[in-house]
């Protein structure tokens, strides 16, 4: 018997990515470094210091996917590129 690949329904993959939109927007993320949540509350973010909870804006996660490059490099430790078959 051959493995069947089956791709999610566009209107699933939308409603997943919403649900998890929202959950970043409404519950946040746990950072439990001091530093890290100071930095988050610098550049604007809702960090409460006494949860350690940050919330995330939908724009903001949107534009950080927007701003993320579609692809990597991986290099070995001396700096030449990692090939897929090695």
């Amino acid at each position: 018997m051959r493995p069947k690949l089956q791709v999610l329904e566009t209107p699933l993959i939308e409603r997943i990515v919403d649900e998890a939109l929202a959950v970043l927007e409404m519950s946040g993320v746990l950072i439990e470094d001091p530093h890290a949540l100071d930095r988050l509350k610098r550049i604007g973010l809702a960090a409460d210091p006494a949860t350690g909870r940050v919330t995330f804006p939908r724009a903001v996660v949107e534009k950080a996917i927007a701003d993320a490059p579609s692809s990597i490099t991986l290099h070995d430790r001396d700096g030449v590129p990692a090939s897929a078959g090695a």
